[in-house]
């Protein structure tokens, strides 16, 4: 017998572990001990096992939370095993769970979609569960050699409530290749080599659970996640997966006439690849199954085009065919959270979901999604995030990364203030995140951009798109709010799309325990330059605020002339991460932009 033992120290980052006894506090479960298990045998074939023990520590977790576990199989090429299932009853009793608590459905994503009916959900619901109860099961799933590209998986560490001791332990056969990666950490296996195969063992304790806070780092990029495989590298696992039919993007007579048809009227480019992905997106069905219940073998676009509907994958890359069927260069694409993929353990499970790159004759190269419409650059959804082209032809892999511009908003409004109406000239600079620039005929979807005022196309005397931003300039008339009985009139300010004054969270929550990522940094400026008659008075606040700190700048101005006052408000956020303590800074900037005393103008008659 060839044995051989190696282990490696872990150094662990202060916040993410606790001390065990802390785990249990205020929270509605604990993971007393979570294992997953992960086979690769000789002749191809895979084993997963896992096991939780988890106790109760509150109605909710077992009313809402841990009542019932659902597991997702393929039948037609793996074959699930509950080796235990009970509960151990705050007295001590042990209840088995009968055979009516094992009730296997079709997944949910997988209705209504025939390529998927065979899948299979098993719902275990566990028995005689009360606070204080201990629930455990252990379950094993066994999969057919040549399903699965390569023994992989993409395992978050944190779980959605606190886990004592945590062990992921992989075996293949000795000599195989098994790259891994952990991040957050610095740490690495227990390595064990006996009977002709190698088990690596992750041993994690005293985890802290998931945190709920907004604002965090996209795709648990922020936590700790362990990726690993036994492909020899990321190129070789994406060459053999867009080695199958479904890439060469072939399409029919009838496919093509379908797009001529849509495509008819369209008066430029842009006109045109809106009108193919009009079809995509409103005439093809969508169904959210992962493609790893599917063995990563996906349809051809004929086939997805014949059956009415597909995968996220499958409909991209449908409508790369069609885009390209039209005329236009167009190329699916993988889309990786920030700081991912790992290129040596390569592993399809980091792929979070796909594109569509539409490299136009004329304009930059754009991305588009397949599940709605673009009224701008898709890229614009994920900062931070990378792409990779599916592309059998491609040598190598040739990763674009998306930058996350700042979301920049420039409204400038001169108010000419009368006690029946009021005329406003006004104009708006748009940029970043949100501005429609793939309509850019379309005035009206640019208007909308501006809140709280009723501007429609007719009140527009200059409009501008470019493929980053757009300029609008307007002038109107419009009726002043009610006279109070006191003799104030109150003037709401209006504000521009993404303003974070007026998108979700509304309120922010005093305290956080993980990091902030506001997705883009702020670019904010408004000017209103309101004048009033004669026998009218402003009334203002006292002073001027400017608030500064590490995360941002707020600034609000007021200047008074006579019977004009100039009001300016700039919110500027350079960077938008930002550490966990640093949330009170964060804080103070929001709060004070969405204070609503400095979100109106009063004036008095006098």
């Amino acid at each position: 017998m060839n044995k051989k033992i190696y282990r490696f120290p872990a150094l662990l980052i202060a916040g993410l572990f606790l001390s065990v006894v802390s785990l249990a506090q205020s929270s509605d479960a604990v993971f007393n001990n979570f294992e997953k298990h992960y086979t690769l045998y000789p002749d191809g074939r895979m084993q997963y096992r896992e096991v939780k023990e988890l106790t109760l520590n509150t109605h909710y977790a077992f009313n809402r939370t841990y009542g019932e576990t659902f597991i997702v199989f393929n039948p037609e090429a793996q074959k699930l095993a509950i080796d235990e299932a009970y509960t151990i009853m705050a007295d001590g009793k042990k209840v088995v769970a009968p055979e009516n608590a094992f009730n296997p459905v079709l997944p949910r994503a997988a209705a209504d979609f025939p390529h998927a009916a065979h899948l299979r959900e098993m719902v275990v619901t566990h028995t005689a569960l009360e606070v204080g109860a201990t629930i455990h099961l252990d379950y094993v799933i066994n999969t057919k050699a040549g399903f699965y590209p390569a023994l992989m998986d993409e395992v978050i560490i944190p779980q959605s409530d606190p886990v004592e001791n945590m062990k992921v332990i992989v075996k293949v056969p000795e000599g195989t290749p098994f790259n891994y990666n952990v991040t957050k950490l610095r740490t690495g296996p227990e390595v064990n080599t006996d009977n002709g195969f190698t088990t690596y063992t992750f041993t994690f304790v005293a985890i802290n659970a998931l945190s709920h806070d907004y604002w965090q780092k996209a795709d648990h990029t922020g936590v700790p996640v362990l990726t690993f495989s036994t492909s020899k590298d990321l190129h070789r696992l994406v060459d053999s997966y867009v080695n199958q039919e479904a890439f060469q993007l072939k399409v029919t007579p009838q496919m093509s006439k379908a797009v001529a048809a849509a495509t008819k009227k369209a008066k430029s480019e842009m006109e045109k690849i809106a009108a193919i992905q009009d079809i995509v997106v409103n005439e093809i069905h969508h169904f959210g199954i992962k493609e790893k219940y599917l063995g990563y073998q996906l349809r051809t676009p004929v086939e997805v085009w014949n059956s009415n509907g597909g995968s996220s994958a499958e409909n991209a890359l449908l409508l790369a065919a069609m885009l390209r069927a039209g005329g236009i260069n167009a190329n699916p694409v993988a889309l990786f959270a920030p700081e991912t993929p790992d290129k040596k353990a390569g592993n399809l499970n980091e792929i979070k979901g796909y594109l569509v790159q539409v490299n136009p004759k004329e304009g930059k190269r754009i991305y588009l999604n397949t599940d709605h419409m673009n009224s701008f650059d898709a890229a614009l959804n994920y900062p931070g995030y990378s792409v990779l082209p599916l592309d059998p032809a491609v040598e190598s892999l040739r990763f674009e990364d998306f930058p996350g511009p700042d979301t920049k908003r420039t409204m400038r409004l001169k108010i000419a203030f009368g006690p029946e109406e009021s005329i406003i000239n006004g104009s708006m600079t748009l940029s970043g995140k949100g501005v429609p620039v793939l309509r850019a005929a379309d005035t009206a979807m640019h208007v909308r951009e501006m809140k709280g005022l009723p501007v429609n196309n007719k009140h527009v005397t200059a409009f501008d798109v470019s493929s980053l931003s757009s300029n609008i300039s307007f002038k109107m008339m419009t009726d002043n709010p009610v006279k109070a009985k006191n003799g104030y009139f109150i003037l709401e300010l209006p504000y521009l799309g993404y303003d974070p004054a007026h998108t979700w969270p509304y309120e922010l929550q005093s305290s956080r325990n993980s990091d902030i990522d506001i997705g883009n940094g702020l670019d904010i400026n408004y000017t209103f330059e309101v004048s009033i008659p004669d026998g009218y008075a402003f009334v203002l606040p006292a002073k001027n605020i400017i608030l500064k700190n590490s995360f941002g700048t707020v600034k609000i101005n007021y200047t008074v002339e006579g019977k004009q006052v100039k009001m300016t408000k700039q919110f500027r956020v350079p960077d938008p991460v930002a550490e966990e303590q640093l949330w009170p800074e964060v804080k103070a900037l929001f709060d004070l932009w969405s204070t609503e005393n400095y979100s109106k103008i009063i004036i008095k008659a006098e």
